[in-house]
């Protein structure tokens, strides 16, 4: 991975509630996510931050509901934010504070 993102996955049960610890910048964020598909996501825009919702459930071979699940968690733990409308946009990375 580049960027020093890196990530540990712990798998709870038979409801597939992974723990999810996410390095970024040589710092752990832990998150705790349904689906493993978060770091995917990270690992996706650190390659291209301009990529699209549906572009990447397309590429992860998933629904684009489930990316926009996956992207609100991260959002709301302060993983990554979107800057500017959804065309012509980007995402960002950023620590957590």
């Amino acid at each position: 991975m580049s960027n020093g993102a890196a990530a540990l996955l712990m798998r709870k049960a038979a409801n597939f509630t992974l723990a999810l610890t996410i390095k970024v910048n040589n710092e752990d964020i832990a998150v705790k996510s349904s689906q493993k598909s978060s770091q995917k996501i990270i690992e996706l825009i650190t390659e291209d931050c301009t990529i699209t919702t549906q572009e990447m459930a397309n590429r992860l071979g998933i629904s684009r509901r489930a990316i926009a699940k996956a992207v609100a968690i991260l959002q709301d733990n302060g993983i990554i934010r979107r800057i500017g409308p959804d065309k012509g946009g980007h995402w960002e990375i950023k620590k957590q504070e």
